[in-house]
């Protein structure tokens, strides 16, 4: 494993990275999108909103598990 000062741009990237699939995650889990899961029914016989909420967490783990081991 690299030290992070081998590297002075990588830090400011991965930092940009997070913040945007932070802010992705936010805007996935607002009241617009939820609304329109909660319509939705049911899924593999679960409410459809919690169907959503649950993929959307854990896309947004694997993408941050994605984007920390990138970077290493």
């Amino acid at each position: 494993m690299k030290n992070d000062r081998d590297r002075p741009g990588e830090d400011n990237r991965l930092s940009s990275r997070l913040t945007f699939v932070a802010m992705l995650a936010a805007a996935l889990i607002l009241p617009p999108l939820l609304t329109a899961a909660s319509r939705a029914g049911e899924l593999l016989g679960l409410p459809a909103v919690w169907v959503y909420l649950f993929a959307t967490w854990a896309a947004v783990i694997a993408a941050v598990g994605v984007i920390v081991h990138r970077s290493e």
